[in-house]
């Protein structure tokens, strides 16, 4: 159900619903998930490129998807950019290092607000 929690020192409320994750997950640069909720799949597209695939699907596709990586070898540090694939079944993110140069990070962890269908 729907919980409306008063805000700090305002008295503002805030749907504690809407305000949760919808999806995340920690995989590994081959394409395990290590822990996840609302993902049934990780899929490693080509270099760089990852898809996740929600178990429920979001409502529309106007929701917020963000992520982090991590690079630990070759000394650069790896991140997660949304790719202009959105729908309401998956989104695509792109693994890049600091020169914006596509490459696959070790781990991976991309998260999704929105509503659900």
């Amino acid at each position: 159900g729907s919980i409306n929690v008063l805000g700090e020192g305002t008295s503002a409320t805030t749907n504690l619903q809407q305000g949760l994750a919808k999806s995340w997950c920690h995989a590994l640069d081959n394409a395990s998930i290590e822990d996840s909720f609302n993902i049934s799949s990780f899929e490693d597209v080509s270099t760089g490129s990852i898809k996740t695939t929600y178990t429920n699907n979001m409502g529309n596709d106007d929701y917020a998807a963000s992520g982090l990586a991590r690079q630990t070898s070759g000394g650069d540090d790896a991140f997660l950019r949304i790719s202009n694939v959105f729908s309401t079944s998956q989104t695509r993110y792109v693994c890049v290092d600091n020169g914006g140069t596509a490459r696959d990070g070790e781990t991976q962890t991309p998260v999704t607000h929105g509503d659900l269908a």
